[in-house]
């Protein structure tokens, strides 16, 4: 997912390397050498949109084979875009019948010389088409993937950063200052904001924890964060709060600010933080579902416990494949787990034993 996110808004992709890690093959060598996706989108109340497409490889010179963008509705369906090889076939709908059904203009056809690396969907982004091409790229452009947040003595998210009008949490939390900063302007317009919450949580799990406020830096138009503990005469800045209190504010500042990407992919939320936070921290991840999609991955039984079985997927690799498997579809696992609860879960997760669900 997050690679489709990048080759989304990157019309021309590195030949041979991920463009997420500097050392990381898209290609491994003795694997197969092709990455393929296929996902589906609810289109309004009727509607359904499934955006797939193709890489092969050889290795170190990878090109995209197919890529295909359709939309389905009861009474029938349209293919916006199909690119098979070298062959390209563009539609243009200019408008919607009473129905909601697409008019459109007769398809282009072409033939496009060499092998093409970058999708097609990122080649048409930005040009003012205003169909459902442009529509779903600048939804995939907006998924945001949290994770592997950098906690080091320069690390971004403990810095000073440039005031911003309604920002979004940027991933590496390099903004973290001006969303607090946003909150804590927004408190006083109603009696519970975020901001209220926020201070309310910090206080519930964070020993000796006295108040966050946000104010402006040194730096003319940068502000920062300002946290007080009691025990301590002066207050602390973000570079000097621990790892863990760290990501504890970067996950829930995630949860509770006002902006939110259109997809959330994070990464191991629970990564470095203690035991006795993580089932908020699920509440919280679980209230952001409410507002965005949510997909998140953890390796902690303890921390998966804390999720409803219908949420959880079981992911495997089998034969140079991924498949996923919901164990929630299982009968007979929903009748073990309501005699032994989440506990049942954790331990079935340990043990490996969701996987022999399907």
């Amino acid at each position: 997912m997050r690679f489709v996110h990048f080759a989304a808004t990157h019309p021309d992709l590195p030949p041979a390397l991920d463009p997420l890690a500097e050392t990381r093959e898209l290609f491994f060598a003795g694997g197969p050498t092709r990455l393929h996706w296929k996902l589906h989108f609810a289109w309004g109340k009727r509607r359904e949109v499934i955006y797939q497409a193709h890489f092969t490889g050889p290795q170190g010179a990878f090109h995209l084979q197919q890529e295909r963008l359709e939309e389905r509705w009861p009474e029938g369906s349209l293919s916006y875009l199909e690119s098979e090889n070298n062959q390209l076939k563009l539609i243009q709908v200019v408008g919607r019948n009473e129905d909601g059904e697409p008019i459109y203009r007769q398809p282009t056809q072409q033939i496009v010389p060499g092998q093409r690396r970058g999708l097609w969907l990122a080649r048409l982004r930005g040009g003012g088409r205003g169909d459902l091409p442009e529509a779903l790229s600048d939804i995939l452009a907006g998924w945001s993937y949290f994770g592997g947040l950098d906690t080091g003595p320069q690390a971004p998210a403990r810095r000073p950063c440039l005031l911003q009008r309604r920002p979004q949490l940027a991933p590496d939390g390099s903004n973290l200052a001006a969303v607090l900063f946003d909150m804590q302007t927004e408190a006083g317009t109603s009696p519970e904001t975020p901001w209220d919450e926020l201070q309310l949580q910090l206080r519930l799990l964070v020993p000796g924890f006295r108040q966050l406020r946000a104010e402006a830096s040194e730096t003319p138009g940068y502000v920062r964060a300002v946290w007080e503990e009691v025990g301590w005469q002066k207050p602390l800045s973000l570079a000097e709060v621990s790892d863990g209190t760290l990501r504890l504010l970067y996950w829930v500042t995630l949860c509770l600010a006002p902006q939110v990407p259109p997809l959330v992919m994070a990464d191991e939320p629970d990564a470095g933080l203690h035991p006795r936070v993580l089932p908020t921290l699920a509440q919280f991840l679980q209230s952001l579902a409410q507002r965005t999609q949510v997909v998140l991955t953890t390796h902690s039984p303890y921390f998966l416990s804390q999720f409803p079985l219908a949420a959880v997927v079981v992911v495997l690799k089998q034969e140079g494949r991924t498949r996923f498997q919901r164990p929630g579809d299982s009968q007979a696992l929903r009748k073990l787990l309501q005699d032994t609860g989440d506990a049942g879960l954790a331990q079935l997760f340990i043990g490996e034993g969701l996987e022999l669900f399907p």
